[in-house]
C-alpha cells in the first residue's frame, strides 16, 4: 500500500520529485537573521530556513559535477527507486523486479578505484616499520612541506569485526590467530558459549573481575587476544606520493610512516611519546590513555595536523564515573557475540564470534576508561599526540573546524548515540593566522556548548560550565520516554523517564529530589557544579578546575541535565566552505536502550515512516559568527523511500564537500540489517521497524548538490562491497581523486565460501509513485573483497577513486 505521505510525481523527471524537501513547514516566528547568509532560504524552503542550499562558489577544474550542479556521470543502479535516478519512474517495477547484489565497489562508468593500503600491510624499512591496522575509517590528507607531490595520509582504525579478523589473521596480520570461538551449549544448541584456548565458558562471556583466579593458560590466551585485538586499532600516518600521471601510492621505503595503537607506538621517538598528554581541566582528574582506540571520524586542521575522535570506548573499557571523578565500579567481562541478532545460528561452520567486547580489562595493565573518549590532535611530522579535554568526553564521531583569521576557533562535533547531543567548542583566544602551528594550543582553553533545538527552527548553545542551571527533565517528549542523566549520590548514569516507560529507573521528580538532597539546596537553585565534587582539602581555583574536569569527563549526561536536546545519533558535522553553515548527518531517528530523540525536533522518530532512518540537517549561526550563542536550523534532506517523500537512502553518516561546494555522503546501515528480507507486514520489517533498512541494500556513497536545479537530490555514485561500511571520504588533488575507506567487508558472515556463495531473498517495495511491487534479490553470503576470489578472506582497505584514463586507439 502507498504511504499516507506519498504523492504522485507530475512527470517522469526525477527532479520534479522535490516534495521530500518540503515534508515539514517552517515556523512563522523564525528569526529574520537566519536568512541573511543563505540567500533565498526564507522564501524557497518549507523545511526550516537553514535547510536551503548554499550559493554557487567559484568554478573548479574537478569534473564530479556539471556547471549547473547536476552529476557529470550516470548514477549507479541502487536496489530501490531513487530520486536521483534518470530512469522513467513508470519503469521502476520492471527495472527492479530482480536485483543482484555485487561484492565489489560499484562506480559509474568511467571511474575506477585503486587500493592504497589494506589491513596488515607493512611500510617502511626495518628500523622504521609500521603495520597498517584494521577497520580503517576517517582519512585526512595534508601536503608535506618542501615537496610538491608528497602527502601525509591519516587513517583511523575504529573497531574489530571479529569473524573476518580471526579468519584472516594469519594471512594478513601475521602470526597465530587467537584461540577464541563460539560454541553451542550441549544442552541448549541455540545458546552461545565462549571458548578460549579449548576451555568452554559457562556463558558467552568470561568474568575478568578475578583475573588471577583463571588458569595460567587462560590468562595468557586472553592477554594475547586483547593485545592483538586492541593493537590493531588506533591510527596510521602514511607518506603517499602522487605520480606524474596523478596516481597515488604509499612510499614503501619512507622512514616517516607512523602508527599509534591502543597502548603502543611504531616509528615514533620515545622522547616524543613521553610528551603524550591531556590538556584542559580533566588533566587534573585523570591521565591520558597511553595510546588511542575507538577512532571513528576526525578532522584535518589548516595548520597541518590531524584530529582523531575516540568513539565507542564503552565496548572495551568502563566509561562511567562518580561525582568526584573516580571510576564507577562495573563488572568487567570479556564477552563475545556469535552474530548480529542471530544468536541461534551457531554451528561448526561459523565458530568465530562477530564481536568481542571488554578487551581493555584483559591486558597485563588494564586500561583506565577515563583516559579515552576524547578528541586527540596528532602531528604527522613527529607523531606527537595530545588529548583535548575541553572538547568533552563522549562518543565522539567527528570534529569539524571553522578557523578564520580574526575570529574564535569553533569545533563542531556529534555524539553518536541515540539521544546524543550536537556540540560546539569555542576557543578563548582569537585565531591570528589559520596556518600557524601555534593554533595547536587553542583547544586548551575555551567553552564547550551543547545544542538546544526548538521546534520553531531556532536554537541556542548551552554552555557546559559550573554555573549553568539545571533543567527539569522532559523525557515525555522523547521517542522512548527516557533520558540518561547523572545518578546522585551513587555515580554513573540513571534512566530518568515517564512512569511506566520501559527503561525508567527514576521519574523526573525522583531525580530532582535526589539531586536536591545531594546538593543540599532546592533543585531550582542547582547548577551543573552541584553535581560534581573535588577531593577533600582542595580549594579555590584548583578545586574549580578539578570539578570542571569532572563535568567534561561526563559531558553527555551533564548536557542532558542542563536541558540540551537529545538527538538522532548525530554523526558527522561539516562546515560548508563558502557560507559557513554546518551540515549535520543524523543517522537514526529511532529509539533504543541508549536513549531516543526529541520528537518536537525529530518527528519521524515515531510512527511507521521510512524516514525514521536519519537525514541531513543544516544550521546557520546568528550573525555568521563562530562564537554565536544562537542559531537557526532546517532539514536539508530526509532518509526513506521516495514514495514516502524520502531521499532514497537510510542512515546518513560521514559527509564531505567537493571543490564546488557540493555535499557527498556515505551511509551507515547496521551490518545486521543490510539486505535482510523485508515483507512490510511484520513489526520489524514495516517502515519504521528496526529491519526495514534492509531494502536499501549495501551501504553506499551519494552525491547531493547544494545549489543548482538538483539541490537536495541524492544521486547514488557508489555502492560498497557486501557487509561493509564506506567511511572517511576525502577529496584530493583539487578534487580529481576521492580517498575512501572500505570498512569491515564480510562483517557478519565472514569469508564468502564457494560451497554456498549466495542466496535469494524477497522484498516488498514501492515504486516512486507509491505502488507496491515484489523484488527478488540475490545476496552474497559474506565477502571476498578486494580479491574477488571465493574462499579468500576479505580485508578492510583504503582506496582512491578517480576517472579512468581514456582508452587510446
Amino acid at each position: 500500500m502507498p504511504s499516507k505521505h506519498s504523492k504522485s510525481p507530475s512527470s517522469a523527471s526525477p527532479l520534479d520529485r522535490r516534495s521530500f524537501l518540503r515534508y515539514l513547514g517552517a515556523g512563522a516566528g523564525t528569526a529574520a537573521w537566519v536568512a541573511a547568509p543563505i540567500g533565498a532560504a526564507a522564501t524557497s524552503s518549507k523545511s526550516g530556513p537553514a535547510a536551503a542550499a548554499a550559493t554557487e562558489p567559484e568554478a573548479h577544474s574537478a569534473d564530479w559535477s556539471l556547471t549547473d550542479g547536476m552529476p557529470a556521470w550516470k548514477p549507479v543502479a541502487s536496489p530501490v527507486p531513487s530520486p536521483g535516478s534518470f530512469a522513467d519512474p513508470s519503469l521502476d517495477k520492471t527495472r527492479l523486479h530482480r536485483f543482484e547484489v555485487v561484492d565489489d565497489m560499484l562506480l559509474p562508468e568511467g571511474f575506477a578505484y585503486r587500493v592504497l593500503a589494506g589491513w596488515g600491510d607493512r611500510f617502511g624499512p626495518d628500523a622504521h616499520r609500521v603495520q597498517f591496522g584494521y577497520n580503517n575509517d576517517y582519512t585526512g590528507l595534508v601536503p608535506i612541506e618542501g615537496t610538491s607531490d608528497d602527502f601525509y595520509l591519516f587513517v583511523n582504525h575504529e573497531e574489530l569485526s571479529s569473524r573476518p579478523w580471526l579468519q584472516g589473521f594469519t594471512q594478513y596480520h601475521g602470526g597465530r590467530a587467537p584461540r577464541v570461538a563460539i560454541r553451542p551449549d550441549a544442552e541448549n544448541p541455540k545458546k552461545p558459549r565462549l571458548e578460549i584456548a579449548g576451555t568452554l565458558m559457562p556463558t558467552h562471556a568470561c568474568d575478568l573481575s578475578d583475573f588471577g583466579a583463571l588458569s595460567k593458560e587462560l590468562q595468557a590466551e586472553i592477554r594475547y587476544l586483547c593485545e592483538q585485538g586492541l593493537g590493531d586499532l588506533g591510527i596510521s600516518v602514511l607518506r603517499i606520493r602522487r605520480s606524474a600521471q596523478g596516481h597515488y601510492s604509499v612510499v614503501q621505503d619512507a622512514t616517516d610512516h607512523r602508527r599509534i595503537s591502543t597502548f603502543s607506538t611504531q616509528n615514533i621517538d620515545p622522547a616524543v611519546v613521553a610528551k603524550f598528554a591531556m590538556d584542559g581541566p580533566a588533566a587534573s582528574v585523570a591521565k591520558a590513555g597511553p595510546g588511542t582506540f575507538g577512532n571513528c571520524s576526525g578532522g584535518t586542521t589548516p595548520w597541518g595536523t590531524f584530529l582523531t575522535c575516540e568513539e565507542n570506548i564503552q565496548n572495551h573499557v568502563n566509561p562511567l564515573i562518580k561525582a568526584d571523578g573516580s571510576l564507577f565500579p562495573r563488572k568487567e567481562k570479556l564477552g563475545a557475540s556469535p552474530s548480529f541478532n542471530r544468536a541461534g545460528e551457531v554451528d561448526a561452520r561459523t565458530p568465530e564470534p562477530t564481536f568481542i567486547a571488554g578487551m581493555g580489562a584483559g591486558l597485563k595493565q588494564p586500561l583506565d576508561g577515563r583516559g579515552y573518549g576524547w578528541v586527540c590532535q596528532i602531528d604527522p611530522k613527529t607523531g606527537l599526540m595530545a588529548k583535548h579535554s575541553m572538547l568533552g568526553r563522549f562518543r565522539h564521531e567527528n570534529v569539524a573546524l571553522r578557523c578564520q583569521a580574526g575570529k574564535k576557533l569553533a569545533a563542531y562535533m556529534g555524539d553518536d548515540r541515540r539521544g546524543g547531543h550536537v556540540w560546539k567548542f569555542v576557543s578563548r583566544r582569537t585565531v591570528a593566522d589559520p596556518k600557524d602551528p601555534a593554533n595547536w594550543n587553542l583547544f586548551g582553553e575555551g567553552t564547550l556548548y551543547a545544542a538546544k533545538f526548538d521546534a520553531g527552527y531556532g536554537g541556542r548553545w548551552i554552555p557546559l560550565q559550573l554555573d549553568t542551571p539545571l533543567a527539569e527533565p522532559q523525557p515525555q517528549h522523547t521517542a522512548s520516554q527516557h533520558l540518561f542523566l547523572p545518578r546522585r549520590p551513587d555515580g554513573g548514569h540513571v534512566a530518568v523517564g515517564v512512569a511506566g516507560a520501559k527503561r525508567t529507573e527514576q521519574t523526573p521528580a525522583d531525580w530532582m529530589a535526589a539531586v536536591s538532597a545531594f546538593a543540599g539546596k532546592p533543585f531550582d537553585q542547582c547548577t551543573l557544579g552541584d553535581l560534581v565534587s573535588a577531593p577533600e582539602g582542595m580549594t579555590g581555583a584548583a578545586r574549580d578546575r578539578y570539578r570542571m574536569g569532572v563535568l567534561l569527563m561526563d559531558a553527555y549526561a551533564m548536557a542532558g541535565a542542563a536541558g540540551a536536546t537529545p538527538a538522532s545519533r548525530p554523526e558527522d558535522l561539516e562546515v560548508h566552505p563558502t557560507d559557513n553553515s554546518v551540515y549535520i548527518a543524523f543517522t537514526d531517528h529511532t529509539g533504543g536502550g541508549d536513549g531516543s530523540p526529541d520528537l518536537r525536533v525529530f518527528p519521524d522518530g515515531k510512527g511507521d515512516s521510512s524516514r525514521m532512518y536519519g537525514g541531513i540537517f543544516r544550521i546557520v549561526e546568528e550573525g555568521d559568527r563562530p562564537d554565536a550563542t544562537k542559531f537557526g536550523w532546517g532539514r536539508f534532506v530526509p532518509s526513506g523511500e521516495v514514495s514516502d517523500e524520502g531521499g532514497g537512502f537510510a542512515c546518513a553518516d560521514n559527509l564531505v564537500f567537493d571543490p564546488k561546494g557540493h555535499l557527498w555522503m556515505v551511509t551507515d546501515i547496521s551490518t545486521s540489517v543490510l539486505n535482510q528480507p523485508v515483507d512490510r507486514r511484520k513489526g520489524k520489517t514495516k517502515p519504521g521497524g528496526s529491519k526495514f533498512p534492509g531494502v536499501f541494500g549495501n551501504n553506499s556513497l551519494f552525491f547531493v548538490p547544494t545549489h543548482g536545479p538538483g539541490a537536495g537530490t541524492p544521486f547514488c555514485f557508489g555502492i560498497g562491497p557486501v557487509e561493509c561500511e564506506l567511511t572517511g571520504p576525502t577529496f584530493c588533488d583539487g578534487g580529481r581523486g576521492l580517498i575512501l575507506s572500505v570498512q569491515h567487508p564480510g562483517e557478519v558472515n565472514g569469508t564468502r565460501r564457494a560451497a554456498r556463495p549466495e542466496e535469494e531473498r524477497n522484498y516488498a517495495l514501492t515504486d516512486r509513485r507509491g505502488e507496491p511491487f515484489q523484488q527478488t534479490r540475490k545476496v552474497p553470503l559474506g565477502s571476498n573483497w578486494p580479491s574477488g576470489t571465493l574462499d579468500q578472506t576479505p580485508r578492510p582497505c583504503v582506496v582512491v577513486i578517480a576517472r579512468e584514463a581514456p582508452q587510446r586507439g
